[in-house]
């Protein structure tokens, strides 16, 4: 079954809810707390509901888990001024209940990118002990020994003929 256009509609206009509901709170976090935690606070994205009656901002905190906890501790505390300034700035019968969720999938990232960086590291660390897997040019069959002469890199010399080998004397 095909949505509506009054579903679209509500749609569309619950992502610019929620869009604007993120810009507002990452600005009051910037600029209207007195609390110098905000600062390490990044709004990642706000769900909102269809109904418009609750709006949950996802965030991520740049630090530990005790600066995570202390950012959920300040959310918590500025929230009813938040909710306050949202209400102020929407122009919607009611405003929605905002509440705050740490952004599992920021974290997930974070941590997956730990794991590569690791990885990189120790594969690192076995290849500089261990020596290269691949042969060098040199070692390879057939490549360059050190032994013979070196090949130039421009091609044939000027005074070589077309059809003759590289090195041999002009006629």
């Amino acid at each position: 079954m095909a949505p509506s256009t009054t579903d679209v509609a509500s749609e569309r206009t619950a992502e610019r809810i929620a869009s604007w509901i993120q810009r507002k709170v990452a600005t009051m976090l910037l600029r209207d707390l007195q609390d110098p935690r905000a600062a390490f606070i990044t709004v990642t994205r706000v769900k909102i509901s269809r109904d418009l009656e609750t709006a949950t901002v996802y965030y991520s905190v740049l630090g530990d888990d005790a600066e995570r906890s202390k950012a959920a501790h300040l959310l918590e505390r500025a929230r009813p001024f938040i909710r306050r300034e949202v209400a102020k700035g929407l122009h919607t019968r009611t405003a929605p209940d905002v509440g705050f969720e740490y952004d599992e999938a920021i974290a997930g990232t974070l941590h997956m990118t730990e794991l590569l960086d690791r990885l990189a590291r120790e594969r690192a660390s076995r290849e500089a002990s261990a020596g290269p897997d691949f042969p060098t040019p040199s070692e390879a069959p057939g490549g360059p020994s050190s032994d013979s002469p070196p090949r130039s890199e421009a091609g044939p010399s000027r005074h070589s003929a077309p059809n003759e080998p590289e090195g041999s004397a002009p006629r």
